[in-house]
Parts: C-alpha cells; sequence; structure tokens
C-alpha cells in the first residue's frame, strides 16, 4: 500500500521578501505548489 502525507495543501510562496507578511507584486507573480507534510518529512513543490 502506498503511504499517504499527513496533510496536503497547494499554497504560493515566494523568497523575494524579508520580514513580516505584506502585499507585495512577488506574491502576484509567484506560482502555486504542492506543500505536503509526511511521518519522517516535509516537501514543498518538486
Amino acid at each position: 500500500m502506498m503511504k499517504q502525507p499527513l496533510f496536503s495543501a497547494f499554497v504560493k510562496a515566494t523568497d523575494k521578501l524579508s520580514g513580516p507578511p505584506k502585499a507585495s507584486l512577488a506574491w502576484a507573480f509567484s506560482k502555486r505548489t504542492q506543500f505536503e507534510i509526511w511521518d519522517d518529512r516535509v516537501t514543498i513543490g518538486q
């Protein structure tokens, strides 16, 4: 049987900003990717 992640969601993220979250064009141009939490790891994207 293939293992399933404990949690999975599509998220948007950027590494172009620092500090607290704020409105920015960097968010507008960021791409959605898969975020998964497994028993032994966390994966984001490919």
